[in-house]
C-alpha cells in the first residue's frame, strides 16, 4: 500500500466533492486495500459524504470495488436519513421554543449544511442552540427539562440532552474564545450583528441563523476550541471553506480582519485560510481579506490527520481506560504538545483555555453541576 497514493487520491476526492465547478481527478488507480484505507480514513474525518460525491464525478472504471462501493452508497443513505431525522426535530423544536417566545440562533450543523452543494451528504453531529440571553437559555433549560428529559452540563457550562438519540445542546455562549478580556466586546459585537441575522426554513418552521460575519467567528472560534483541547477533523475545515465561499459578498473582510487581531488569532486564522485554499482547494477570492503567507501551515495539516475527528483517530496519548465510549485522555504530553504548538500563534487563547478548563473542572469536583432554573 502506498500511503501517498491514497492520501493525493483523498484530497483529489473532497475537492471535487467540495466543489461541484473543480476538475475531476484524473489518474486515480488504487488498488482494493487502498480504497479500504481512503474509506476508512474518510470516516475518521466525517468526510464519507462529501468523498462520496468526489467518486460519483469519476469515470466508471475509476470507482472502487462494487462491494465497497455498495457499502459507500448504504453508508451516505444512512447519513441522509439523519440529516432528515435532525431537519424534523429542528422544526419540532424551534416551534417550540417559538411558542414559548424564546430567541435563539440555530448553531453549526443543519445551518451550515445549507452552504454545501449536497447538504444532505455533511455528516451532521448533534443540535445546537444558543440563547440570547441568561434567562431565556434557563427558561428553556427548565422547559425541556419539564419534559423529563435528563439534563447534562459540560465543562464549558452547556447544557445537553438527547432526543430520541440526537443529541442537542443548549449554549449561553456564541463564540467559543476564552479569554475573557474580550468577553464584553464580544458581546457587543453579537448585538450589532442581529440585524444581519439569516433565516431558515425548517418545515413550517423559521429559524434564525447568526449573520455572516458571526457565521465565520462561530465556526472558526469553534475549530480553534477543539484544536487547543483534543483535535479536530476535516470536517470543520470544510464548513470554514463552504461559508467563506457562500458569504464571500456579503462581509466586510476588513471588519472581520480586525476582529480577528483584537482577538489575538489573526495569525492562527492566515494559517486557517492557507488551508482551506492549499488543500481544500477553496478560491482564493473567496478569503474574507488578502492572505499572509509568512507562516507555514503544513503542522496544522498534519495535526488533523493525526487527531481525526475530535480527536477520536489520535493514537499518540493514549486512551481514556475508565470510559470505554471515551476514546480520548488529556494526558499531560498531550495539553503540552497543543500547547506548544499553538501558543506561538494564539498566545492568549493558548494560556487562557487550559485555565479556564481547569477552573471549570474544579468547579465540577466541588460539587455536582446544577442545571439552571
Amino acid at each position: 500500500m502506498n500511503p501517498d497514493s491514497v492520501k493525493s487520491a483523498f484530497f483529489a476526492l473532497l475537492k471535487a466533492g467540495l466543489w461541484n465547478n473543480f476538475p475531476v481527478p484524473q489518474g486515480i488507480s488504487l488498488t482494493e486495500d487502498e480504497w479500504l484505507r481512503l474509506y476508512s480514513f474518510s470516516r475518521e474525518q466525517t468526510v464519507e459524504g462529501i468523498i462520496y460525491d468526489g467518486i460519483l464525478r469519476l469515470s466508471a472504471e475509476c470507482f472502487p470495488p462494487k462491494s465497497l462501493m455498495l457499502k459507500w452508497t448504504a453508508l451516505v443513505t444512512t447519513i441522509e436519513d439523519r440529516n432528515k431525522q435532525m431537519n424534523d426535530l429542528i422544526e419540532k423544536l424551534g416551534g417550540f421554543f417559538s411558542i414559548n417566545n424564546l430567541d435563539l440562533y440555530l448553531l453549526k450543523g443543519q445551518g451550515l449544511a445549507r452552504c454545501y452543494e449536497q447538504p444532505s451528504h455533511r455528516v451532521c453531529g448533534d443540535i445546537d442552540w444558543y440563547f440570547y440571553t441568561r434567562e431565556t437559555f434557563k427558561k428553556a433549560n427548565r422547559l425541556i427539562a419539564g419534559k423529563g428529559f435528563k439534563m447534562h452540563k459540560s465543562i464549558d457550562l452547556d447544557v445537553s440532552y438527547a432526543w430520541k438519540g440526537i443529541p442537542v445542546e443548549h449554549h449561553s455562549r456564541l463564540i467559543d474564545i476564552h479569554n475573557p478580556f474580550v468577553s464584553k466586546w464580544l458581546k457587543k459585537i453579537v448585538q450589532d450583528e442581529e440585524k444581519n441575522k439569516l433565516w431558515m426554513s425548517f418545515g413550517s418552521c423559521n429559524i434564525a441563523l447568526p449573520s455572516p460575519l458571526l457565521s465565520h467567528l462561530v465556526v472558526n472560534s469553534h475549530i480553534l476550541k477543539h484544536s487547543l483541547s483534543f483535535g479536530i477533523g476535516l470536517r470543520q475545515l470544510c464548513d470554514s471553506a463552504r461559508i467563506c465561499y457562500t458569504y464571500c459578498d456579503k462581509i466586510d473582510g476588513k471588519e472581520l480582519e480586525k476582529i480577528y487581531r483584537r482577538l489575538g488569532i489573526y495569525r492562527w486564522i492566515q494559517m486557517l485560510n492557507r488551508l482551506l485554499v492549499e488543500s481544500l482547494g477553496m478560491p482564493e477570492a473567496c478569503l474574507p481579506f488578502p492572505p499572509d503567507n509568512r507562516d507555514a501551515a503544513e503542522w496544522m495539516l498534519d495535526e488533523i490527520v493525526e487527531s481525526g475527528n475530535f480527536g477520536f483517530a489520535d493514537q499518540r496519548f493514549g486512551k481514556n481506560e475508565c470510559d470505554p465510549w471515551e476514546k480520548r485522555s488529556h494526558s499531560f504530553r498531550h495539553i503540552l504538545h497543543r500547547f506548544r504548538l499553538f501558543v506561538r500563534y494564539v498566545p492568549s487563547e493558548a494560556c487562557w483555555f487550559p485555565v479556564v478548563q481547569l477552573y471549570s473542572r474544579i468547579r465540577g469536583c466541588l460539587g455536582k453541576w446544577n442545571i439552571p432554573n
